[in-house]
């Protein structure tokens, strides 16, 4: 069954993967190969965490935020035994799906809710294994309280997955209520990953997992914002051994959060637009695919990726602290986004291309036809 978004997009429900266990997916209107993936994993309540419409009390999840306001990512909702891999399974999934429409976007954000949120953290921790050069990845914990991730977190973090995550500088959100103790999560931080702990001025246990999604959180890794309003951020001080509050500017968008924690994200997206030219954009038309491989020349060819400006310096001539190195970072950041959006683009046209062929020749064949 599909379901349509009025914001674009439609959720498929009721679908297998080869037998193994089933799942629903959100598709956006537009996909291109930057397009991110999200999976949610659900709480006791099972599928009935995913839509308002099969709770008695109303409760809203993934299905009502994407029918409703649509999204830009990718949106997995698996269902299988809690005994199940979870991790393996899903992302034997989402592999699936990159290669049905074209996905270079390695990056998975696994997130969990209650007694799944072990899962989420699973899928990233899997994504990573077959996948380690790829962007910080982010997990949200959603007001967790698994056996694995959150009672069990001392026994969790073995020596290899705490290099795969330390490695990548993947993020750790923990949705949780402001009087839930930090003590489970204590193992992430003495392993040296970067966690963030979240607390919610609603700390309801349902309102939690509802307004993650009422507000969007899905779509953080396809640039949206996470909520301003009703949620306080820490971060957990390693200097005074203290979960000391982040202001909203440095965490609102995952480039915020990337600068917070001193991460260098934007080798691997240069790296891929310099290496563009190996492999050949194709398309139906002869015409269209030329006009799009001399762009990803010239994209290739910029003197933005060839200049050596490892000499370059700066500093103030004013007790003012100089912003020159603030302006250089988000220069380069804000090229490399739009090189990639372009490229990303080009992936697009290439696949409508053949489309409107399609309704040309439909066309022709009803003009033809009109003639006879």
């Amino acid at each position: 069954m599909a379901m349509q978004s009025s914001a674009g997009g439609s959720i498929k429900t009721g679908l297998s993967y080869e037998g193994k266990f089933n799942y629903s997916i959100y598709i956006p209107e537009h996909v291109n190969a930057n397009t991110p993936i999200f999976t949610y994993t659900y709480g006791a309540g099972g599928t009935a965490d995913w839509y308002s419409g099969y709770h008695t009390a109303g409760n809203y999840g993934p299905f009502d935020a994407l029918l409703q306001h649509g999204g830009d990512s990718i949106v997995i909702m698996p269902n299988m035994a809690w005994n199940s891999d979870w991790g393996k399974n899903t992302i034997d999934l989402v592999e699936q799906v990159r290669e049905e429409y074209g996905i270079t976007n390695m990056n998975v954000t696994g997130s969990g809710f209650s007694m799944g949120g072990f899962a989420g953290f699973d899928i990233v921790v899997e994504n990573l294994r077959r996948n380690p050069n790829i962007d910080p990845q982010v997990v949200f914990f959603i007001d967790d309280y698994s056996q694995k991730t959150y009672y069990g977190s001392h026994r969790l973090l073995t020596d290899e997955i705490s290099t795969l995550l330390r490695d990548n500088d993947t993020i750790i959100f923990t949705f949780d209520p402001r009087w839930k103790g930090t003590d489970k999560y204590q193992p992430y931080v003495d392993a040296g990953l970067n966690v963030i702990r979240v607390e919610p001025d609603n700390f309801n246990h349902v309102a939690i997992n509802s307004n993650f999604f009422r507000n969007g959180c899905f779509d953080y890794m396809a640039g949206d914002l996470l909520p301003k309003e009703g949620y306080t951020y820490k971060y957990y001080n390693r200097e005074t051994g203290t979960w000391d509050v982040i202001d909203y500017e440095n965490i609102a968008t995952v480039d915020d959060l990337y600068d917070f924690y001193g991460i260098k994200f934007l080798g691997a997206r240069v790296e891929k637009l310099i290496n563009i030219n190996d492999y050949r954009i194709r398309s139906d038309s002869r015409v269209v695919e030329g006009y799009l491989n001399r762009i990803a020349n010239r994209i290739s060819d910029t003197n933005y990726f060839h200049n050596d400006i490892s000499t370059f310096g700066g500093s103030s001539t004013t007790s003012v602290p100089s912003q020159v190195p603030t302006a250089v970072r988000n220069y380069f950041r804000n090229v490399t986004t739009l090189l990639t959006n372009i490229s990303n683009f080009m992936d697009v046209v290439a696949k409508i291309d053949p489309a409107y062929q399609a309704v040309d020749q439909s066309l022709l064949d009803m003009i033809n036809g009109d003639k006879v």
